[in-house]
C-alpha cells in the first residue's frame, strides 16, 4: 500500500478522506464527475515521469450515502503504444505525400527540361545560322544544369532521414556568419544587408543548421524586390506569451524554446499559400519561372524537425516575409 501512495504522491490520510479524488488534479476531478464509468487520467511524479491510468468506477449505495467504488489500472504501456502507432501513421501519411510529390517531379519537372532539350536539338538540326545554334546550345546547357541541380536536391532531401545525426552545442551567430561568407557574392550582387542580433547557443548538427540558414537566406535573395536594396534581419525574439500555438494545434512553451526570426523586405506572398511552400516540389511559381528547385524550404522544414523544432512563416504581398524557427533550448 505504501508503494501505491508513493506512486500517486498522496498520504494515507488524504486517500481515506477523499478517496480516488485525492489522486487527481483539479481538471481531472471535474472531468471525473461527467465520465465516471470510463475515465483516464495521468500522474506526473517528482522525476517528471508521466504515468497513464484508467479508472472504471461507479457509485454504490451505503448507509451513509453513495460511495465511489472502482478499479484503477496502469495503462502506460498501452497508451505509449497508441502514441507510437499514431506517430507511425503520421509518418506513413507524410511518406505517401512525399511519394506523390516524387511522382509529380518525375512526370513533370524532370520531363519539362528534357522536352526543352529535345526542342533545342531539333532547332539546331533545322537551322543553318551559327549564331542561333550557339544560342540554342547555351540554352541546352542551362536547362541541363537546372535538371542536374534538381536531381541533386532530390537525392539530398531523401538522404536526410537516412543519416544518423550527432548534436553538439553550437553558436547560431557563428553558423550564420559562416553562411553569410558562403553567400557573399550573391549578397553583394543583390545589394543586400544582413543584420544578426542576439542569437543563442543550441544543440544541433553544424552542417544541417548551416544548410537551413543557407536555404532561408537564398530564398530571401531570390524573391527580393527589383531596384530596392534587400534587408534581412535575423534575431532571437521574445515570446509575447508564455505559450504559443502554431497552426492552431501545436503549443510551445517559451521556457523550452528559442524563437529565431528571419525577416526580409522582399516581394512576399499571400498568406493563404503558407502551408504550400514547405511541401516538396510545391512552388508558388511554375517550373520555367521558378528561380529554384522547389525543395529548399522543404529541406529547411526537415532540418528543423530533425532538431525537434518547428518552422512557421508570415508574409504579405510586397511587404516582405518572416520565417520563425522554434528550436529547443539547451538543457
Amino acid at each position: 500500500m505504501i508503494a501505491f501512495f508513493d506512486q500517486f504522491q498522496v498520504t494515507a490520510e488524504q486517500y481515506n478522506n477523499l478517496g480516488v479524488f485525492s489522486l487527481l488534479n483539479d481538471t481531472d476531478k471535474e472531468k471525473l464527475t461527467n465520465e465516471i464509468e470510463n475515465f483516464n487520467f495521468i500522474v506526473i511524479n517528482k522525476l517528471k515521469t508521466t504515468t497513464y491510468f484508467s479508472l472504471r468506477a461507479g457509485f454504490s449505495p451505503s448507509k451513509t450515502g453513495p460511495i465511489l467504488l472502482g478499479v484503477i489500472k496502469d495503462i502506460t504501456e498501452i497508451t505509449n503504444n497508441a502514441f507510437l502507432l499514431k506517430s507511425k501513421n503520421s509518418e506513413l501519411i507524410k511518406s505517401n505525400e512525399e511519394l506523390a510529390s516524387f511522382n509529380q517531379v518525375v512526370s513533370h519537372d524532370l520531363q519539362e527540361p528534357l522536352r526543352k532539350i529535345q526542342m533545342f536539338i531539333s532547332r539546331i538540326n533545322s537551322e543553318n545560322s551559327e549564331e542561333k545554334n550557339k544560342n540554342y546550345l547555351s540554352k541546352i546547357a542551362d536547362t541541363s544544369n537546372k535538371m542536374q541541380q534538381l536531381i541533386k536536391s532530390i537525392l539530398h532531401y531523401a538522404s536526410l532521414d537516412a543519416n544518423e545525426h550527432k548534436f553538439v552545442e553550437l553558436d547560431l551567430t557563428t553558423i550564420i556568419n559562416d553562411t553569410i561568407d558562403d553567400l557573399d557574392q550573391q549578397i553583394e550582387d543583390a545589394h543586400a544587408k544582413v543584420e544578426v542580433k542576439n542569437l543563442p547557443f543550441v544543440n544541433g548538427e553544424y552542417h544541417l543548421l548551416k544548410q537551413l540558414f543557407n536555404n532561408l537566406l537564398s530564398n530571401a535573395i531570390k524573391y527580393r524586390k527589383p531596384n530596392k536594396d534587400l534587408i534581412i534581419s535575423i534575431e532571437n525574439e521574445s515570446f509575447l506569451e508564455d505559450t504559443l500555438h502554431i497552426n492552431n494545434k501545436i503549443c510551445l512553451s517559451s521556457k523550452d524554446y528559442h524563437k529565431i526570426s528571419i525577416n526580409d523586405n522582399g516581394i512576399g506572398f499571400d498568406q493563404q499559400f503558407a502551408p504550400k511552400i514547405f511541401k516538396v516540389f510545391q512552388r508558388l511559381h511554375n517550373f520555367s519561372e521558378s528561380k529554384g528547385t522547389g525543395i529548399g524550404l522543404a529541406i529547411a522544414e526537415k532540418v528543423i524537425k530533425i532538431h525537434q523544432g518547428l518552422i512557421d512563416v508570415s508574409s504579405h504581398p510586397n511587404q516582405g516575409t518572416s520565417f520563425y524557427l522554434y528550436l529547443p533550448k539547451n538543457a
